[in-house]
């Protein structure tokens, strides 16, 4: 499109309708994108190549902004992304091609993104419509997660040789999404095979492929760490159980030996209430027995007396 630079620093609107349709200002425009920024999305690039349609409305004026100093600058789309490598980026407004992920590595007509659900996504570059930045590349950032290993070539024709064999995913949506195991891939053509079915698939058309085996470990890890997660719930669940029991079992102990306590002292008092009903029994019984004496020693015999006398002999 030509005498876009006249449209900078003026409120435009991006595609008329649809997902990546969008309202803002011009920020810059490149050889071959332009940079927009939104309230919605903050600072957009757009390629080019997909831009149907740039709408101004003659009313407004021109809008002086400091937002140009927020847009990073680059000679052509190509090298914008290569200057956003290591950041978090979302790919597309919408639609079926649309996902957020780490930038791993920028190549001659695609790049490798990293997404948490589906793994590494190649994405061509040419079918990207536009990019916008959620995270800018961290300092010193030059590692990725080790699970996510992925394959690397020239170019996206030498990646599907290097993928022969394997069980890829074409395509994120849509009704061109298809499954299946690359048999071959030459010229500009891929082999797919499918159960019974062979498709033969232009590479031109091919937006976006991915390993399903990458997305399998992902799905994997995923379950892994929810499963995880989970027993962790459930072992403190079951740790706080065991807790209120042992808590249970304490005041039950404590319940029991109140009991006891207290029956103990009821049976020590009865004990002693007993000995004393004993003991008053028994003086009873020996004031009876004393008094009984005395009844009788009035009527025993007295007892003999002994004269010291001496015997003479005659």
């Amino acid at each position: 499109m030509e005498n876009l630079e006249n449209l900078i620093g003026s409120k435009v609107r991006i595609f008329r309708g649809g997902p990546e349709s969008r309202d803002g200002v011009l920020l810059d425009k490149q050889s071959d994108y332009l940079t927009l920024y939104t309230k919605q999305d903050g600072v957009v690039y757009y390629n080019l190549h997909h831009i149907k349609s740039v709408i101004k409305n003659a009313k407004d004026g021109h809008i002086s902004s400091d937002d140009e100093e927020l847009c990073m600058k680059a000679d052509s789309f190509q090298d914008l992304l290569k200057n956003l490598k290591g950041s978090r980026i979302q790919i597309d407004r919408g639609g079926p091609e649309s996902r957020d992920g780490k930038l791993l590595d920028v190549l001659s007509d695609y790049i490798v993104l990293e997404n948490k659900k589906e793994g590494v996504i190649y994405y061509k570059t040419h079918h990207i419509k536009s990019v916008s930045v959620l995270e800018q590349k961290a300092q010193n950032d030059e590692q990725h997660d080790e699970d996510n290993s992925y394959v690397c070539a020239s170019d996206f024709k030498d990646l599907l040789k290097e993928l022969k064999y394997s069980w890829v995913k074409i395509n994120r949506g849509g009704p061109e999404k298809i499954e299946g195991v690359l048999v071959d891939s030459s010229g500009d053509y891929l082999i797919l095979t499918v159960n019974d079915e062979v498709n033969r698939i232009p590479v031109f058309h091919i937006r976006s492929l991915s390993v399903i085996e990458n997305e399998l470990k992902m799905n994997f890890k995923k379950e892994k760490d929810e499963k995880n997660e989970t027993g962790d719930a459930e072992e403190t669940q079951a740790e706080d159980a065991v807790g209120s029991g042992e808590e249970d079992k304490q005041v039950e102990a404590s319940d029991v030996s109140e009991e006891d306590h207290s029956q103990n002292h009821s049976d020590e008092a009865s004990d002693d209430e007993g000995a004393r009903e004993d003991e008053e029994s028994r003086s009873e019984q020996d004031s009876d027995e004393e008094n009984e004496d005395d009844r009788y020693r009035k009527y025993d015999p007295p007892g003999p007396v002994w004269i010291n006398s001496k015997i003479q002999y005659n």
